[in-house]
């Protein structure tokens, strides 16, 4: 995928409407959007404990990409707020982590591109559809 953020977009819009989209969706698919947007974006710490699946942040490498500071020791990820997220070039390589990625894209400033998207295809019906409406630029490339 390419994503762009709109420059007026604000990150309290993009969450709400990812958590509004996707609200059928597992535990684990929330707890990684989150983690990916308010964790980074939040004052001070988040701390986020992963009691069921253990690679759940196996795409953290690739958030810290984007500028997010983020630390995992086995089971605890602890994440510092930042300003803001930095467009960059990444690959996922699980569903959720892509669809992590590409909130972290969505609340990123600029454009950003996201390899690996086969598995969002696998995973969620019209993602990129569905993001579409919330107002973001996003497009298979």
């Amino acid at each position: 995928f390419q994503v762009t953020t709109l420059l007026d977009a604000s990150r309290d819009s993009i969450l709400a409407g990812i958590a509004e989209a996707f609200a059928d969706a597992g535990d684990g698919d929330v707890s990684l959007f989150y983690i990916t947007c308010h964790g980074a974006y939040a004052d001070g710490m988040t701390v986020f404990v992963e009691n069921t699946f253990l690679s759940r942040y196996s795409h953290v490498s690739e958030l810290c990409r984007f500028g997010a500071d983020i630390r995992v020791e086995g089971k605890v990820a602890v994440v510092d707020g930042v300003k803001r997220l930095l467009s960059a070039n990444v690959r996922a390589y699980d569903l959720r982590g892509a669809a992590a990625l590409v909130v972290a894209a969505l609340c990123a400033r600029g454009k950003s591109e996201i390899g690996g998207i086969e598995y969002l295809e696998r995973g969620y019906e019209d993602f990129e559809l569905v993001l579409s409406e919330l107002g973001a630029d996003i497009k298979k490339i």
